[in-house]
């Protein structure tokens, strides 16, 4: 009998399968990013459904089969109500999960990754709803940062300085200082190409957020 593992992890993207199960792809603190099959997950009265909603940190339970992992159990470990509850921190999460998703290795061990990912949607929670804005190319520089396709900061700008600041300092320095000097603009041009380059391929969610945030 296979042996179950337990972690935490981070849900990223669903991917239905049949008529009720579904897969996971999920960024944990101890493996990495896995894709894990949850059966019937998608039935009206599956239990663990609520454990696995998109963006949720949940504590995980699987087992190991010959071709992928298959989910046990989940416990919400933080459900991120203030993100869900509203559209433009919504926006933000959906291309922060992207961008994990995409710039992630599958089965490499990524401790670093999921602690910044755990970071950015504390930030996301709990930052005042006008620097919202400010949060996907602060998280995109400290990602891309991680992986070593950080942007050319040296040019003298507020967004470069405001960026050095965020990988030094962290998100806490968002909510210490004014940002009313940033070309927001400016700023995700910066993180754009760097950001092609890491993951070879376009992000939707990139184009929304700067369509609706």
């Amino acid at each position: 009998m296979a042996e179950i593992q337990r972690t935490e992890g981070i849900i990223l993207k669903n991917i239905p399968f049949g008529e009720a199960d579904a897969f996971f792809v999920v960024l944990t603190k101890d493996f990495g990013k896995m894709k894990i099959f949850a059966k019937g997950v998608r039935k009206i009265d599956a239990k663990l459904a609520g454990h696995m909603d998109l963006l949720n940190r949940s504590e995980i339970a699987f087992v190991m089969g010959k071709k992928f992992a298959r989910l046990t159990g989940s416990i919400t470990a933080d459900y991120y109500k203030n993100i869900k509850s509203n559209f433009e921190r919504l926006v933000v999460g959906f291309f922060v999960a992207e961008l994990s998703d995409q710039i992630s290795e599958e089965n490499v061990f990524a401790e670093e990754e999921y602690q910044e990912l755990k970071n950015i949607l504390s930030t996301l929670e709990s930052a005042p709803d006008h620097k919202v804005k400010y949060i996907p190319a602060v998280f995109a520089v400290r990602m891309l940062n991680i992986v070593g396709y950080c942007p050319n900061l040296d040019l003298k700008s507020n967004e470069t300085k405001l960026l050095k600041l965020c990988l030094k300092f962290g998100y806490e320095i968002i909510d210490k200082i004014d940002l009313s000097g940033i070309n927001l603009s400016n700023l995700r041009k910066i993180v754009e190409d760097p950001m092609s380059n890491a993951i070879h391929s376009n992000l939707n969610s990139w184009q929304f957020v700067k369509n609706v945030v």
